[in-house]
């Protein structure tokens, strides 16, 4: 699951994105109640219009749009690189899948996900944080497999990443400015890295 939430802990605003699930709007980022906004199947929103959708959403949400794209943050890329690697195996017979260091299923069973022993990273790192949500470090990280085979995991919180077949970590960033900015090419090497290249 996607959870957005306020940056401030304990804020207003909660919209979990549910992929096995359906899209909700929990709570408003403005603080005034959630209503109008039931909780909808990703049928719909693959079937409709995505820009209508998403403003459809910002509103139920009580967000506002900005006025200007803001620079990406480590954050903000690590999410647009792995919708960009999730976007190139969509019609390969090599599938991937992008999973959460923790599995969250409120409450059925979840847990740390083992496919994170699969990399070298500093135990340090991997020590809870007080900006970790509810306290658990796995929530920082994703882990990118293909066809269930872990290649590649990455900490949000700073945009470095991992490969399975080892070596040094690589930061996401360094590679996104490298490129000229162009996070298609950086996909491209974090799968090329994760696949041992």
């Amino acid at each position: 699951m996607l959870w957005i939430r306020s940056a401030d802990d304990g804020g207003p605003g909660s919209v979990p994105l549910n992929r096995n699930g359906t899209i909700q709007v929990h709570e408003r980022f403005d603080g005034r109640p959630a209503e109008g906004w039931e909780p909808t199947p990703w049928q719909e929103y693959l079937s409709a219009d995505p820009r209508s959708f998403l403003f459809r959403r910002e509103e139920a949400a009580g967000l506002r749009p900005p006025s200007t794209t803001p620079s990406s943050t480590p954050t903000t890329l690590t999410y647009r690189v792995l919708a960009a690697v999730a976007a190139t195996a969509v019609l390969t017979v090599h599938p991937v899948d992008i999973e959460e260091g923790f599995i969250d299923t409120s409450g059925y069973g979840g847990g740390p996900n083992a496919h994170l022993e699969a990399f070298a990273i500093d135990p340090e790192r991997l020590v809870a944080r007080p900006t970790d949500l509810f306290g658990e470090p796995g929530y920082r990280f994703w882990i990118v497999l293909r066809a269930g085979a872990p290649l590649v995991a990455v900490d949000e919180s700073d945009a470095t990443a991992w490969s399975a077949s080892g070596g040094e970590p690589f930061d996401l960033v360094d590679l996104h400015r490298r490129s000229n900015r162009d996070v298609a090419v950086v996909a491209g090497e974090v799968l090329r890295r994760g696949l041992g290249g």
